[in-house]
């Protein structure tokens, strides 16, 4: 499997892992995205902090419309369940 870590900051083999160490200020943003590549596939731009607020605004609301889709029952016999409204 190939990642791509579109972002200034070197990635380093942690155990099993990787990881990478940066420092924000108070104030400051960071966007990154880290994403499966195909062995083919070149390494992709990062999304500027503005496109990067409106992907998250929509993951947002799409998460918020599939909730109000699914109705939780109560629990009976230790088991909890879901069923579309």
């Amino acid at each position: 499997m190939s990642l791509d870590w579109p972002r200034p900051v070197p990635l380093a083999r942690d155990g099993a892992g990787v990881g990478a160490d940066f420092t924000l200020s108070e104030g400051e943003k960071a966007t990154f995205v880290l994403r499966r590549l195909d062995p083919n596939s070149q390494s992709m731009r990062c999304p500027s902090d503005g496109e990067s607020e409106d992907l998250f605004r929509d993951t947002v609301a799409y998460w918020r419309a599939l909730a109000l889709e699914i109705h939780f029952t109560p629990d009976v016999g230790g088991k909890r369940s879901t069923a579309p409204r």
